[in-house]
């Protein structure tokens, strides 16, 4: 694809500055009663594989699956999870829908997750080839088991899958070494990444690109 000479790329923002913690006014209990939590972050819509979530839950049965975000009303539209999907992960004992949560909330929840997810339907991957969600779960420091996602194919920040046929042997080995995954090294540099993306930075590199375009520079 030819860009005109002129287009620059400025990745995804996350809205966060250095002197923002975590939320601690909410109280945060998470349902289940396993020690190892695994979550999906964001709009239940039907991209989402809930199949893939089913297959998971009852092969892990020592992990319980939070799904955080809307998944019912107008606000969803007719792309929210269809009462089949909902039904079918309803009967499994360590799914949980949780609903929305405010945003100043999310990374006081992600701080209780050991395990974030990203997993859509395979003809949903390109329209998510980079989610907004992923800089959240960066943020949050902790393995990020993901479907192929294209903008960071190269990267060593996700646990990707080649397949989602392969996605379950990518979990069981996050599962099974969790302790490496989430070490201090490896959460750090995954947390580094995230605060080098926030719409403040990205901002800052915005001007630095218009004031060179000005002055004759690029």
């Amino acid at each position: 694809m030819k860009y005109n000479k002129n287009t620059y790329k400025i990745n995804h923002g996350v809205d966060y500055d250095e002197s923002q913690n975590i939320n601690t006014s909410t109280e945060i209990n998470l349902p289940g009663n396993n020690k190892i939590k695994a979550a999906y972050l964001g709009n239940l819509h039907r991209d989402v594989n809930y199949k893939l979530i089913d297959q998971l839950s009852k092969a892990n049965e020592n992990v319980d699956f939070i799904l955080i975000g809307p998944y019912q009303g107008k606000k969803m539209g007719p792309s929210k999870i269809s009462q089949v999907d909902f039904d079918l992960l309803s009967k499994n004992k360590n799914v949980f829908f949780i609903g929305e949560i405010k945003s100043y909330d999310i990374l006081a929840y992600l701080d209780k997750i050991n395990i974030n997810l990203l997993l859509f339907n395979d003809d949903a991957q390109v329209k998510h080839c980079n989610p907004h969600k992923l800089l959240f779960y960066l943020l949050s420091g902790k393995v990020i088991v993901s479907n192929i996602i294209d903008e960071y194919k190269n990267s060593d920040l996700l646990v990707m899958s080649k397949s989602l046929d392969l996605y379950g042997q990518e979990f069981n080995k996050v599962v099974n070494n969790l302790d490496f995954y989430n070490c201090d090294e490896i959460k750090s540099k995954r947390i580094s990444f995230a605060k080098e993306n926030t719409y403040k930075k990205q901002l800052e590199r915005i001007e630095i690109i218009i004031n060179r375009l000005n002055m004759g520079h690029l």
